[in-house]
């Protein structure tokens, strides 16, 4: 059988074709499918993406945030993906027609944000991102991936950012907790001497309490007095306008007396002159007293003679008035011209006293001013009564020289009465003189004696004018120097009249002040007493504050050393930012995307190739006339043994050479590849031998089961529990696994060795069934083709 085989091939050239044609199926799947999935991951830069940065610069603690800058420049420099800056609207038109998988938005208020990490109410950094899965899923899946990635990568740096400041704060912090420390036991110290300042403070404060009244009391009586000062403030005020006010009168003033001064000066030298003759004439003066005291001896004498004359003139004239009239009228003529040259006389010494009292009133002596006026009364009088006798006089000679009988007839009585009335002149002035040389012989006397001393007063005077000629230049420098003095004494007058006037408007506030201070002290002294038992308290304060420094120095040097032992390098600022690391050990290397599905890739190529060969080659021919069922499938088989062999083998060679595959073991590579295709030819072709069309159409819905069951492309754990049902029964189950094992993994022990043992399994069981469905099928040929040419021949 097995040469008709070989003869049929050679008599069909299509035949030949055919397995050549099916024996590439499995290559051309492998080849062309996972070159399009063969590393899609190293193109992930060409997957376009759209970021749109509407993030805005934040200032915080001297430094400009900018982060979505930075990370838009991050994103475009790595190109991690096709990141591509554009706006809003343009990114979402993208994303709808598929010219974008990913639109990342970063916020405006990124930046903004990264700065709240330490505040009371922080917010998050909301990174956002928008996928369209319909659009296609794995490209999703990559965008939500490297969107992670993007935020992870944020989170880092923000983290890394704030450590570094948390660190940089920690290592100030070790100093401030020693300084602290010394802080506190320098508190404690302290404490204890607070304590007993504060013991001395009570007992001074007990005192400020019941001395507060006393100043409350002291401070009314000082609003009191200061009322008064206030008012003499006022008065003093209005003094010093009023002097200052009389500055330009004293000024004028100063000026006058200076010119006054002059004239005084002028004045003084002819007082000196005037002195020296008053001098000389103060000696003439004194020799002349003597003249004015025997003159006034020689007055009084002539008066008494006069008054007897009179008395005896008139006796006569009473008793016989006619006949004293006639015989004694001669006696009387001798009496007038007697008393006459009397009164001449007295009128001479009348004419030297006036000389006499005139420089007697010159001196400015008061004894001598009230003698030249005693000698002024006198001698008016004098004057008065020598007047009136030369009056009485002149009518008793006009009398007695007319005839005795006129006399006697018409002026007797006339005369008797000018006698009576001169006696009683005379009387009176003898009385007077009497009374008058009594004070005035005396004060004549002192006079003398007077005149004697100005006589040596004015000598000594005149000796002095030399003194006083040489104080009066003093003076006359001394009025210059006063004037020279007077502008700076009315510059001092205004400036105190305007601290007056300042003083005075202050006065007010004073006052006000006084009443506030009063009340203050009525304040102090409530306050006093709650200061007093505040201070108590305090005292008990102090003691806790003691004994807690004590305890707050303790534990400050405990958190001092504690935090001595904190490292803050670069190494521990990493390890609080990345705290964990995944220490990745691989059991296996997959270089590539094309390599992890290449198994399962493998085993539907070399199952879809035994199905097309087992479609399309003529398994079973009833042209061939079989004779022997095992004969006949002995040689079909061979067929798919051959074909087999050539789909593993051209299968791995190519993905090896074409798609650059690179087996951990290549010869348990390609035999796994075998014995897969083996496994899968001998069940398809048991179905198309046993159940021809039908069993092709079976196989289909079995590979559908295979694809969905094996675990392929994920992991059978997350699929529904149907598939996780099914899978240990599908034999793509065993091949994928067997060829990661000789693909990627390695382990070719015992591991792979179960895989092997049940496709074999398979082999075996599907081969034997195939060759009883050859077996029975050329039974049931022979048996119909037997009874056919029964039935012909007997129709013959």
């Amino acid at each position: 059988m097995l040469k008709n085989e070989f003869q049929n091939l050679k008599d069909n050239k299509f035949l030949i074709v055919l397995i050549i044609v099916l024996s590439l199926v499995p290559t051309l799947y492998t080849t062309i499918f996972l070159s399009s999935v063969w590393d899609p991951y190293s193109k992930l830069s060409q997957l376009p993406v759209a970021l749109v940065n509407e993030d805005k610069a934040y200032s915080y603690e001297n430094n400009t945030l900018n982060i979505g800058a930075e990370l838009t420049k991050t994103l475009k420099d790595e190109q991690p993906l096709d990141f591509q800056s554009v706006d809003s609207q343009t990114a979402q038109n993208g994303l709808k027609n598929g010219d974008y998988y990913m639109v990342v938005t970063v916020p405006e208020d990124f930046s903004k944000n990264a700065s709240t990490l330490m505040d009371s109410d922080p917010q998050p950094m909301v990174l956002a991102y928008e996928i369209n899965p319909g659009e296609n899923l794995f490209a999703s899946k990559i965008g939500v991936t490297a969107a992670t990635a993007i935020k992870n990568s944020v989170s880092d740096k923000v983290t890394r950012t704030y450590t570094e400041v948390i660190f940089n704060q920690l290592s100030a912090l070790k100093t401030g907790m020693k300084q602290a420390a010394d802080g506190a036991t320098a508190i404690n110290d302290g404490s204890e001497q607070l304590e007993n300042g504060n013991q001395q403070i009570t007992a001074n404060l007990t005192k400020l309490s019941d001395s507060s009244l006393t100043f409350s009391d002291g401070a009314k009586t000082f609003s009191v007095g200061l009322s008064q000062y206030t008012a003499g403030v006022g008065q003093l005020n209005q003094g010093l306008q009023q002097l200052n006010s009389q500055l330009p009168t004293l000024t004028s003033g100063i000026s006058q007396i200076q010119s006054g001064t002059s004239q005084l000066n002028t004045g003084i030298g002819q007082y000196t002159a005037g002195v020296a003759r008053l001098a000389n004439g103060g000696q003439e003066l004194s020799a002349f007293s003597d003249s004015l005291n025997a003159g006034i001896i020689s007055e009084a004498n002539g008066i008494n003679q006069i008054k007897a004359v009179n008395d005896q003139l008139l006796t006569s004239l009473a008793q016989n008035p006619l006949q004293a009239g006639t015989t004694d009228f001669s006696g009387i003529n001798d009496s007038a011209i007697a008393i006459q040259t009397n009164t001449a006389s007295i009128q001479n010494d009348l004419g030297s006293l006036d000389a006499v009292i005139e420089t007697l009133k010159t001196s400015e002596d008061p004894q001598t001013q009230t003698q030249a006026n005693t000698l002024a009364s006198l001698r008016s009088s004098l004057a008065d009564s020598s007047n009136s006798i030369d009056d009485s006089v002149s009518t008793i000679q006009e009398q007695s020289n007319s005839s005795p009988e006129t006399a006697a007839t018409g002026n007797t009585q006339q005369l008797i009465q000018t006698l009576t009335a001169m006696n009683q002149g005379l009387e009176q002035l003898q009385q007077g003189m009497n009374d008058e040389n009594a004070g005035l012989i005396s004060g004549a006397e002192q006079y003398t004696n007077g005149v004697n001393s100005v006589a040596a007063g004015l000598q000594a005077l005149n000796d002095q004018s030399e003194t006083l000629m040489s104080g009066s230049g003093e003076l006359t420098g001394a009025m210059n120097q006063l004037n020279n003095q007077i502008p700076l004494l009315t510059s001092g007058v205004v400036k105190l009249a305007d601290g007056s006037s300042l003083l005075s408007a202050s006065s007010n506030q004073l006052i006000s002040g006084a009443s506030q201070l009063a009340n203050g002290a009525q304040q102090i002294s409530s306050g006093s007493s709650q200061l007093a038992t505040g201070s108590q308290t305090l005292g008990n304060g102090i003691v806790a504050l003691k004994d807690g420094s004590q305890l707050l120095a303790g534990k400050m040097s405990d958190g001092a050393e504690a935090l001595a032992a904190v490292n803050t390098d670069d190494d521990n600022i990493e390890m609080f930012v990345s705290p964990t690391t995944a220490d990745e050990e691989s059991f296996s290397t997959v270089n590539n995307n094309g390599t992890s599905m290449a198994p399962y890739i493998i085993s539907v190529a070399l199952y879809l190739g035994a199905m097309a060969f087992c479609l399309f080659y003529p398994l079973y021919d009833k042209k061939d006339k079989p004779k022997n069922g095992i004969k006949y499938w002995l040689s079909k088989s061979f067929i798919l043994f051959t074909v087999s062999t050539l789909q593993s083998i051209i299968a791995i060679t190519a993905l090896m050479a074409i798609n650059r595959l690179s087996p951990i073991n290549v010869a348990a590579s390609f035999f796994i590849a075998w014995i897969t295709s083996l496994c899968f030819m001998s069940f398809t072709s048991f179905l198309k031998v046993t159940l021809d069309e039908a069993g092709s159409f079976i196989a289909l819905i079995f590979l559908i089961l295979q694809l969905s069951g094996s675990g392929g492309v994920y992991p059978i754990e997350l699929s529904n529990s149907f598939f996780q049902i099914i899978h240990p029964y599908l034999p793509m189950t065993y091949t994928i696994e067997a060829l990661k094992q000789t693909l990627s993994i390695g382990d070719i022990g015992s591991g792979i060795g179960q895989y092997i043992f049940v496709l074999l399994c398979i082999i075996m069981v599907f081969a034997l069934l195939t060759g009883l469905s050859y077996v029975y099928r050329t039974k049931k040929d022979l048996t119909q083709s037997g009874a056919q040419l029964k039935s012909q021949s007997n129709l013959y």
